[in-house]
């Protein structure tokens, strides 16, 4: 059940942040630029329904966000590293690249948002 919801949060989430993303590139503003607004858009909207749907975590609601903030932080690290070097090798443009990147992401993301950031006491994945 807890994947089934990830998955749907993540889904509505990393679709309308994409859409967002893309219409910022499309704009013209730089693929970084566009990520970090993405980002945040994204921070704010995946924290909101994960805290109170997916993971539904127990502890201090303050030290959760800081936790969530310290892994989205490192997923935008991350996200920003490899595609710029997806971009800048002339592997994919920002746009499809951005797709690849998020799988990869997405994945790790899930994982310490499961295990560290709304850990829960059972620690059951599904």
């Amino acid at each position: 059940l807890k994947i089934a919801k990830f998955v749907f949060v993540g889904s509505f989430k990393a679709l309308f942040c994409y859409l967002f993303y893309v219409l910022l590139v499309k704009c013209g503003l730089h693929y970084n630029l566009a990520l970090a607004l993405d980002y945040f858009l994204g921070i704010i909207i995946g924290y909101i329904l994960n805290r109170n749907w997916t993971f539904a975590g127990h502890g201090i609601p303050r030290l959760r966000f800081i936790k969530y903030l310290i892994t989205y932080i490192g997923a935008f690290l991350l996200n920003v590293i490899l595609l710029s070097l997806l971009v800048e090798f002339d592997w994919l443009g920002p746009i499809i690249g951005q797709i690849i990147v998020l799988g990869i992401v997405t994945l790790i993301s899930f994982i310490l948002q499961n295990y560290w950031v709304f850990k829960s006491h059972s620690q059951k994945i599904i």
